[in-house]
């Protein structure tokens, strides 16, 4: 594809959010099988914060090492074969669990296969956008995309929880496995342009690697966020890994409530994206209103679980609609300023030191699920990370800074002496 694309819904983009959408389907179903199988099997809440934690912990590592090879290969056959690897890692699995085999260690290489296809299939999702769309609608495609993928969750969850109640893990495996390789399948139609490089006697890894490092980097604003969401993504990951064993443990809960529980969330999701993809978010008010989703879906996290179940259902619905306004403006900022040929690298190290400390979070809140009141551990763990994050954004004007760009549609690349 040589030319700009001219309008959103093209027949690249189409493919792509279609095959996540596939994707993400069976994966939602594969979290839920896997959390509850681990439970059922052990009644371990540290060991299933454990898995979860080894499925992110190779994305974490392997993520800055991809980026330099995500800016160099095509970026939609990686789409293919990160998707065909979990596929048939998944499948296999599934094979096992049928046959009865299935043992927790296998599970661990299982999600430790996995989180190494994720480490290259993140950058290369993130920085093919740009390319199939329009640089004025990448915040139309920040809220498409998470439009889509809340829609995906709001379905297959609650119909994961029911699966699992009805038919145990094994279904929810395979259909995991399918959906990897039919979203790959998909995949191989998108067609987009290959950005020129340095010839390939002239090129080196290593100096790309640090190239990508520094740039990362090199804006304090940018900086000084990462590190931020590093420590709200220990935070919150650890108080999100309690929630299946409060809803397994809990009387009157189990399964199909939880599944539930997580469908309100993503609803919520769902109209977050659907009313940022109809708002104009000008230099003027994109800061407040990052400030303020923050700050709302946090309270309402803190609280859910504390005044009953349909308490629970109607704060994870304000919860799950205010991170995705956060989430598609932080977006649609960071694909606007970073040079092309420099995304993979960015993202992909970024990303590592956003999600740095989440394999830890995960550990730990399994491990404290086993010891501490579940509500508790919300409430604290969520205000905690509020307080911290209103005073970064306070005590940094470069952090604030950062959101303020001057045009969507002039794509303003970061400057490394700022």
């Amino acid at each position: 594809m040589s030319d700009t694309p001219k309008k959103l819904w093209n027949k690249n983009f189409i493919l792509l959010v279609q095959g996540r959408f596939v994707s993400l389907f069976g994966s939602v179903l594969f979290s839920v099988a896997l959390g509850f199988w681990v439970l059922d099997k052990t009644g371990s809440g540290t060991l299933m914060g454990t898995i979860m934690a080894a499925s992110a912990l190779p994305r974490i590592l392997i993520s800055p090492f991809a980026g330099p090879l995500v800016d160099r290969w095509r970026k939609n056959r990686i789409l293919v074969w990160s998707d065909l690897i979990n596929g048939i890692v998944v499948l296999a699995a599934t094979v096992i669990i049928y046959m009865n085999l299935l043992e927790v260690w296998m599970v661990f290489i299982v999600a430790i296969v996995s989180g190494i296809a994720s480490a290259f299939f993140s950058p290369a999702s993130t920085a093919i956008i740009p390319d199939l769309i329009p640089p004025e609608k990448m915040t139309n495609a920040g809220s498409i995309n998470s439009m889509i993928n809340s829609a995906t969750e709001i379905l297959a969850t609650p119909a994961g929880g029911f699966l699992y109640t009805a038919f145990g893990a094994p279904l929810l495996f395979l259909l995991d496995g399918v959906s990897y390789i039919l979203s790959a399948i998909s995949e191989m139609f998108i067609k987009t342009k290959h950005h020129d490089h340095n010839d390939a006697a002239e090129y080196s890894y290593w100096t790309d690697f640090r190239e990508g490092i520094r740039y990362a980097l090199s804006n304090v604003g940018i900086r000084n966020f990462f590190f931020l969401a590093a420590f709200m993504n220990f935070m919150l990951n650890a108080a999100i890994v309690t929630l299946m064993p409060y809803f397994q443990r809990t009387e009157g809960l189990g399964p199909e409530k939880y599944g539930f529980a997580m469908s309100v969330f993503t609803i919520g999701m769902f109209m977050g994206g659907l009313i940022m993809s109809l708002v104009r978010i000008t230099n003027k008010n994109r800061l407040t209103i990052e400030i303020l989703g923050i700050a709302i879906s946090l309270i309402a996290f803190a609280i859910s679980l504390l005044f009953g179940y349909t308490w629970t259902l109607i704060l994870f619905f304000i919860g799950g609609l205010m991170i995705v306004v956060v989430n598609v403006i932080i977006g649609a900022v960071l694909q606007l300023v970073i040079e092309p040929k420099k995304r993979g690298k960015f993202f992909a190290f970024s990303s590592s030191i956003s999600a740095g400390l989440t394999p830890l979070g995960m550990a730990m809140g399994g491990i404290m699920s086993d010891s501490f009141s579940i509500p508790h551990i919300m409430l604290i763990f969520n205000l905690i990370t509020l307080a911290v994050f209103l005073g970064v954004m306070t005590i940094s004007a470069k952090t604030r800074a950062m959101f303020h760009i001057e045009s969507e549609e002039t794509q303003p690349v970061v400057n490394p002496e700022n």
